[in-house]
């Protein structure tokens, strides 16, 4: 398995997670996810913290990699946010 396979299969499920919390409301803003990211999970505020993280990924790339690792179950299936 490679470094990039972990670093996705790690990242993913946590970034599908947020989004859904996004959709739901359960976090009312991308800045109050980034900051629960930062406090809750210590995620690092560098370049805008989890959300700047997403846009950095881009969306494109974001649904490519989702849809890569739909096989291993629903952490992997990609959230309305990104259905556009």
């Amino acid at each position: 398995i490679s470094d990039e396979e972990i670093h996705w299969r790690m990242m993913l499920p946590m970034l599908n997670e947020a989004l859904r919390a996004l959709d739901e409301g359960v976090v009312a803003s991308t800045e109050d996810l980034s900051l629960a990211a930062r406090l809750g999970l210590g995620f690092p505020n560098i370049e805008g913290g989890l959300w700047g993280y997403i846009e950095s990924i881009g969306w494109d790339q974001l649904q490519q990699q989702m849809k890569r690792y739909a096989h291993l179950g629903s952490l992997y299936t990609y959230q309305r946010s990104l259905q556009g």
